[in-house]
């Protein structure tokens, strides 16, 4: 480790984990080996990349696609400096602007509606605000609906597809029943013999 170096796991006087700032870098340090130990089976190591890795990404400048409630802070890396361009907040039926002092102001429509942000030419938020219902998520009284039953007759037969050949197999299937019929009573098949007329083989 090195002046500067924050800590974040230790096993007695050993740094296994620190962050590192260098050049306006960030580095998550890892000081043994990851491979041949058991840090990818415990929950807080794969949180600890999870966390490194969504710090970093919140601090790109790029685009990003957001679910969002009503009025929801918006918190977005932009670029700054005295040149930088404002922050320009634009919905299907208004627009605003926030200069960069006003940042930490911004926050997504009251309204339902699609919405982006961007600086300049540069987009950096497409975002979605909904309102959010907290019955929504009360399952209590959730349970399995079936609609097959309630659909009207007219849906069932516009689902349902007619064989065209239907007729022509009701009369197949009828020409073979009576010529079964008329081959059993065929006399060419003889009356069936009793057990007393058969006769019986001599070896």
């Amino acid at each position: 480790m090195i002046e500067g170096d924050r800590p974040l796991l230790w096993q007695g006087e050993r740094t296994l984990i620190f962050l590192r700032e260098t050049g306006g870098r960030r580095q998550l340090v890892f000081n043994f080996d990851v491979a041949t130990s058991n840090a990818a089976r415990v929950p807080a190591f794969v949180i600890l990349i999870h966390r490194f890795a969504n710090l970093i990404r919140s601090e790109k400048v790029a685009l990003e696609q957001l679910n969002v409630e009503w009025h929801q802070h918006l918190s977005l890396a932009h670029l700054s400096g005295a040149e930088a361009p404002p922050l320009e907040l634009r919905t299907s039926d208004q627009e605003r602007t926030f200069p960069l002092s006003q940042a930490r102001f911004l926050r997504a429509p009251d309204s339902h509606g699609f919405f982006e942000v961007s600086q300049g030419e540069s987009l950096l938020l497409k975002g979605a605000s909904n309102f959010a219902e907290v019955r929504e998520a009360d399952f209590s009284q959730a349970g399995s609906v079936s609609e097959i039953g309630a659909l009207p007759d007219r849906i069932k037969e516009r689902q349902t597809r007619d064989d065209p050949m239907r007729p022509l197999w009701i009369l197949l299937l009828g020409a073979a029943t009576i010529l079964a019929w008329a081959f059993l009573k065929s006399p060419l098949n003889g009356p069936p013999r009793s057990a007393d007329q058969q006769e019986v083989g001599t070896p």
